[in-house]
């Protein structure tokens, strides 16, 4: 292995046949693979192995017998896509009666057991990794619904020679093991346990330590610039330097100075300097925004790539250079290329095949519990808010070195020797729902502003209560959100704005007018706080045409709901 660690990796293999335990235990012995037993010692020096049944899971019964001995904590999932266990052990439930009667539904019951199993290990542990397994072939190809949900795992066809099988399974856990080691060394970007991260974070693995560009894409405040100078910078080069350019802050006409360098009598003040190809030699140079670059400096760059060598303006001499240039964008860079702003073979030196794009954070809410976690460790970092934490602190009668816990959703208990921050009822519901144009960046704005606004009123109150809870207030967060988000641009007539989400509770009624009343009852009060209070702000989200204009439908439509302004700024 490339890095010694400290534990033996843990495997869990699940199969209802012994082929995959068996290859597992004769050529991947450097691994530890939970089991049912008591024993300690590895199966296979055991001389109970060849018959015994607890050394994998045959289903998801069994599964969940191994994950509670073992307290849910495991390295890597090995799951087999084909079962044929007898239906009273098949999942989901629901299925059994149905297929009990219909011989095809039973064989496709078995046929997708790998697949409902992929789900259920999805819902209940979400940030274990899977590696699927089939000896079939077609596998994904005949089926559309399998091809969706496999497309975000590491998939291995075993097939052929076992040697081989192991091999290509051993390369994809040992990434895995690799990753887990990693994380406690590198760099501090969050990538929490959503798909897309995950397979992001897999590609970057490969190709931040060759000499090939890297084309980062990503909404405003996803974290390029964190990710190029935490993620990549230590693995592509971590003995040389890191240096980042924010292309959209700099004049035009400075742009190719900085990047290139100059030399005495270029223009007019011109000195001799190095620019940041030069500073970042042997290093990582981030360029972020790198479509505001001018057409002739798009050339130049073009240049420098392809020769590897930097010149200075005002000079005919090329300094070589050796540098892991990573370039950043908001911007559609082939929509560029395609209207001729944008050079195609300055796009394609990027790399464009190699590309990977952060997804927004409406789209990995998942991760949401665990980068509050992240945000809030960080922010006590800080020596002023540690100060007002240990005030704090000091009501309770607590050690200023206590810890800060984050819980959303129901609280599961009091705590006496940690501050909780509990996000619940609307606050919740605000911070999932919000569209968080700003991504990680606002989020962060958002987050400390409130904790640090409520820390302050409570140490303002004195101590209530025996416990230290600080529940989040809705109305503030609100306001903060709405204040924090960027202003959307003008857009053309009659074309339609994004889409909004929000989370509704449906319960019984006499009618079902009485459902859609209450549906749009929960919809405007939370749009009412999202924001800010405003209704011309809500015009602006429900209505085409003049939000001024249109506030006082809104508040008529409001008022006919039953909603009361005070009551809502009051909770």
């Amino acid at each position: 292995m490339a890095t010694a660690r400290e534990e033996p990796f843990t495997i869990l293999v699940i199969d209802d046949s012994e082929d995959y335990i068996d290859l597992c235990h004769e050529f991947l012995r450097r691994y530890r693979y939970l089991t049912n037993c008591d024993f300690n010692h590895p199966c296979w020096d055991c001389e109970l192995s060849p018959t015994c049944p607890l050394k994998h899971a045959h289903d998801w019964y069994e599964f969940e017998e191994i994950m509670r001995r073992h307290g849910g904590r495991v390295g890597v999932i090995l799951l087999d896509l084909h079962f044929d266990r007898p239906l009273d052990r098949l999942i989901p439930e629901s299925l059994r009666e149905e297929a009990a009667r219909d011989r095809s539904k039973e064989r496709r019951l078995k046929s997708r057991q790998g697949l409902y199993l992929l789900e259920a290990i999805r819902s209940r542990y979400g940030s274990i990794p899977v590696v699927l397994m089939t000896s079939k072939s077609t596998v994904g190809h005949d089926d559309p619904a399998l091809a969706s949900q496999i497309e975000e795992h590491r998939f291995t066809e075993m097939l052929g020679e076992e040697g081989v099988n192991a091999q290509a399974l051993a390369a994809k856990i040992e990434s895995f093991a690799q990753t887990r080691h990693r994380a406690a060394v590198e760099g501090r970007f969050f990538w929490g346990s959503s798909p897309a991260m995950e397979r992001l974070r897999r590609w970057l693995e490969v190709f931040a330590e060759g000499d090939q560009p890297i084309l980062i894409l990503g909404e405003t405040g996803t974290g390029k610039s964190y990710l190029a100078e935490q993620f990549i910078h230590p693995m592509a080069r971590p003995d040389g330097p890191f240096c980042s350019l924010d292309l959209s802050a700099i004049p035009d006409a400075l742009v190719a100075a900085e990047l290139f360098g100059t030399s005495r009598g270029a223009f007019s003040d011109a000195v001799d300097r190095p620019g940041r190809f030069e500073f970042a030699h042997h290093g990582v140079l981030f360029l972020d925004e790198i479509g505001n670059l001018s057409p002739e400096t798009q050339k130049r760059l073009l240049g420098v790539l392809q020769d590897r060598a930097v010149t200075r303006l005002g000079e005919n001499r090329a300094r070589a250079v050796d540098v892991k240039l990573v370039v950043a964008t908001n911007e559609d860079l082939e929509a560029r290329v395609r209207t001729g702003t944008f050079r195609a073979d300055l796009y394609q030196r990027l790399n464009p095949a190699a590309r990977i794009e952060i997804p927004p954070l409406r789209q990995r809410l998942e991760d949401l519990p665990d980068l509050l976690q992240v945000l809030t460790d960080h922010m006590f970092e800080s020596p002023g808010n540690r100060r007002l934490l240990a005030r704090f602190a000091h009501l309770f009668q607590l050690s200023e070195k206590l810890s800060v816990r984050v819980q959303v959703g129901s609280r599961r208990h009091l705590p006496t020797d940690e501050v909780l921050l509990w996000l619940t009822g609307r606050a919740e519901q605000l911070v999932k729902t919000a569209a968080w144009p700003g991504n990680v960046r606002q989020l962060e704005l958002v987050w400390t502003n409130a904790v640090i606004y409520q820390l302050a009123e409570q140490i303002a109150a004195g101590r209530v209560g025996d416990h230290p809870v600080i529940s989040m207030d809705a109305q503030l967060l609100g306001e903060l959100i709405s204040s924090s988000s960027m202003i959307e641009p003008e857009q053309p007539a009659g074309e339609p704005r994004e889409p909004q989400r929000f989370l509704v509770e449906i319960r019984p009624q006499k009618s079902l007018n009485d459902v859609s009343r209450e549906v749009e009852v929960q919809y405007f009060r939370d749009l009412f706080l999202r924001c800010g209070e405003r209704f011309e702000r809500m015009a602006g989200h429900l209505l085409s045409g003049d939000p001024a204009a249109n506030a006082r439908r809104v508040q008529l439509r409001f008022n006919n709901l039953g909603l009361s302004t005070r009551r809502l700024r009051g909770r």
